[in-house]
């Protein structure tokens, strides 16, 4: 089990290719062979990402794409909810499932100690925590 998503993972790579990009916008053919993804594939995950502001897309023959905020501005969060929904640790804590157990679980209390830690974590991290190199 994957708990970031092929998708996921592709979408958070063209979003850093675009905070490494700093002379503009980047088109959806460049990003798509620079991060190893289809173009296809490239251009359905740009669109996904553009509908909820975090990345623009420019028309024309400069155009392409660029982040729509700061990548301080960005939690992988963001990402991970527009293109797979939240991460859940399990189904009772996904918002359809109600367990006939919630009540009684011996284990609910530590996975939802589990689930807390994983939201913030996503939440707290940005994309610019996540593409910051320090070599020293």
């Amino acid at each position: 089990m994957d708990i970031i998503k092929r998708n996921t993972d592709y979408s958070l790579r063209l979003i850093a290719a675009l905070a490494a990009e700093k002379q503009g916008s980047l088109s959806a053919g460049k990003l798509a062979k620079e991060c190893s993804v289809s173009h296809q594939l490239t251009s359905k995950l740009l669109q996904k990402l553009a509908s909820v502001g975090i990345v623009k897309s420019t028309l024309g023959p400069s155009g392409g794409y660029r982040l729509a905020r700061e990548p301080e501005e960005i939690s992988i969060s963001d990402v991970v909810e527009t293109i797979q929904g939240r991460i859940n640790i399990n189904a009772c804590f996904g918002e359809k499932h109600r367990c006939p157990l919630r009540n009684k679980c011996p284990f609910r209390g530590k996975l939802e100690e589990l689930q807390k830690e994983i939201d913030s974590y996503f939440a707290g991290t940005t994309l610019a925590d996540m593409t910051e190199t320090d070599h020293s």
